[in-house]
Order: structure tokens, then sequence, then C-alpha cells
């Protein structure tokens, strides 16, 4: 793999749906929610 990037509807979607989905990671992580989101697109790719 040489890319990837994860968005909002990417967590309703198999295999994150199966633990809550996009839900489960807002009640998690509530307002800091996106600013992880851009973190693991980051690191992701380096």
């Amino acid at each position: 793999m040489t890319s990837f990037h994860l968005e909002h509807n990417d967590l309703d979607t198999a295999p994150f749906d199966a633990q809550g989905g996009l839900g489960k990671m807002h009640q998690l992580f509530g307002d800091q929610m996106d600013a992880l989101i851009d973190e693991l697109n980051r690191e992701l790719v380096a």
C-alpha cells in the first residue's frame, strides 16, 4: 500500500462499523475526533 486516507464515512463501513463506527469514535474522542483523524492520515502515509 502506498497511500491511505481515512474519511468520516469510512468509519461506518467494515471493519469499523462492527465496533460502533463514527458514533463510537465521536463518543470516545468528542471534539478531538477530527484532529485524531488528521493525525492518523498523516502518520499512515509516512
